[in-house]
């Protein structure tokens, strides 16, 4: 199996902004992968929130706390359920 060493270095990069960082931290993320940045303030946060409850590794308070975010405002969470 082939190894990936930039999408591995996005990754680790990634989760550590989904950790402690913000959503404006995760633009700069964007930028640097040259990645679609999402169309407003407001769909990057949704995207922020919810691509920590999908990532598994993460603390669960903080994913938890982010699926209350999303479901406070309406949104649904990209949890395994077990949120």
């Amino acid at each position: 199996m082939p190894e990936y060493p930039r999408l591995q270095k996005y990754l680790i990069e990634r989760n550590h902004i989904l950790r402690t960082g913000t959503p404006e931290d995760l633009v700069g993320l964007i930028r640097k992968y040259n990645l679609r940045i999402p169309s407003s303030p407001e769909v990057l946060e949704i995207t922020f929130h919810k691509t920590i409850t999908a990532v598994v590794s993460l603390p669960l308070a903080r994913r938890q706390q982010s699926k209350a975010w999303l479901t406070a405002r309406g949104y649904h969470s990209l949890d395994d359920g077990e949120l």
